[in-house]
């Protein structure tokens, strides 16, 4: 009676294969790479923007606000990308909590935009980096236009339409001057 039902199961497995659908005999989607991002780094992310738009969200794993809102950055990611915004996380999790925290975090949200980790020597640091007048609070959305120039921040619990109208902002930027002959 076993061969049916392993008949039937490779049936299904075959048949998901073809359709292009995931099968339960494949291994899940691995979690995306986390960097970690400090005072060298964090100023080429903001201004290469390649006519880009850039909406960098402050997190961490503890934060509930947080966790609540990170499934619709992960939503204005998919809505946003080909239209021309950047959606990238920073995470404050301490660095050696990136593989125990933060990636088992990305993995369960199926994020797949850039993700890093504070290297700041000091919280104030990154703080600095970003906006000497945040008072640090998280979650904390920065929003850069296509030139690299910051155009709004805001501090706390974000929906999608609140998010969208952020990467709407980062896409509104002034276009580079054009050169005369």
């Amino acid at each position: 009676m076993q061969k049916p039902t392993l008949l039937v199961g490779t049936v299904v497995a075959v048949m998901a294969l073809l359709s292009g659908a995931p099968s339960p005999l494949c291994a899940q989607r691995s979690a995306p790479a986390v960097k970690p991002i400090d005072a060298r780094s964090l100023p080429s992310l903001i201004t290469d923007r390649n006519d880009r738009g850039l909406v960098l969200n402050v997190w961490a794993t503890w934060c509930l606000p947080c966790v609540e809102e990170f499934p619709e950055l992960v939503r204005l990611d998919s809505l946003y990308r080909a239209r021309g915004v950047d959606v990238v996380t920073i995470s404050i999790d301490y660095e050696d909590e990136v593989d125990t925290k933060v990636r088992p975090f990305l993995k369960r949200m199926r994020a797949t935009m850039p993700a890093y980790v504070n290297a700041f020597g000091t919280p104030s640091d990154l703080i600095n980096a970003l906006e000497p007048s945040w008072s640090g609070g998280i979650p904390a959305t920065f929003v850069y236009d296509r030139r690299g120039n910051r155009v709004e921040y805001v501090v706390g619990h974000q929906s999608l339409e609140a998010f969208r109208r952020l990467a709407e902002r980062a896409l509104r930027s002034t276009p580079p001057p054009s050169k005369s002959r």
